[in-house]
């Protein structure tokens, strides 16, 4: 396995089901908090009163484009909206976080750090890696950070979410075109009811915390400040 590859996995937070929360966990390692005093730009929206900047834009929009390619191609005419949304779920997200009194202390992050720097083959590799996506060691700990929180918000707002076996049973008897066998029989259900629940609780917690962003999206009280404040970013 490759060492982008094992970043990948390593990042990896679940991606619920509306497209646009897709979109914020997947810019979520690609865009993290910026350095505090860094020139961000004017102010393109608010989100309950706290500011979103064009320099947010521009790197969110710069992070997905490496990872999707021509992001107009990728997201359509109205990629903007995407970008917007996602820095708007950012925001939402941290808000959350932060009123549950969720933190990632300094030894888990540096923990998180030596966890990614040990998938290299050396210092050197791990260097070259981060120069190769511009950006340094503090910047990729901020990612790291946002990335964490968000993971771990995710884990609180669907702690409570259970399967029944009742339906494990139910999926299996609907999809047993998915556990055909070599001979052409269905797997006995035994076999499989594990990795049924496991499948089951992931979506109904992706179908949680969707739910939770969707509300928190519609409550927020979000603002376009800057008209057209995208022309010129690609």
């Amino acid at each position: 396995m490759t060492p982008s590859r094992k970043l990948r996995i390593f990042l990896a937070v679940a991606v619920v089901a509306s497209a646009g929360i897709a979109t914020a966990f997947a810019a979520a390692f690609e865009v993290g908090p910026f350095e505090p005093g860094r020139d961000l730009g004017p102010v393109v929206a608010t989100v309950n009163g706290r500011p979103i900047y064009l320099g947010e834009a521009r790197s969110r929009l710069e992070g997905l484009g490496s990872v999707h390619g021509d992001i107009e191609d990728v997201f359509g005419p109205q990629w903007q909206n995407r970008i917007l949304d996602s820095l708007v779920e950012d925001h939402l997200i941290r808000a959350e976080a932060s009123g549950r009194g969720i933190v990632v202390t300094d030894d888990e992050l540096a923990e998180h750090v030596e966890r990614l720097r040990a998938m290299f083959g050396s210092d050197d590799q791990f260097d070259g890696w981060l120069r190769q996506q511009g950006i340094d060691l503090a910047e990729l700990e901020r990612r790291i950070y946002l990335q964490t929180v968000a993971a771990e918000l995710y884990e609180t707002i669907t702690a409570d979410v259970q399967v029944e076996m009742a339906d494990v049973r139910a999926y299996y008897r609907s999809h047993h075109d998915e556990y055909l066998q070599a001979d052409g029989s269905v797997a006995e259900l035994w076999a499989v009811k594990d990795s049924i629940r496991e499948d089951l609780i992931k979506q109904a917690k992706d179908e949680a915390f969707g739910a939770w962003l969707d509300e928190a999206r519609a409550g927020a009280d979000v603002v376009v400040v800057m008209d057209g404040w995208w022309k010129g970013l690609t």
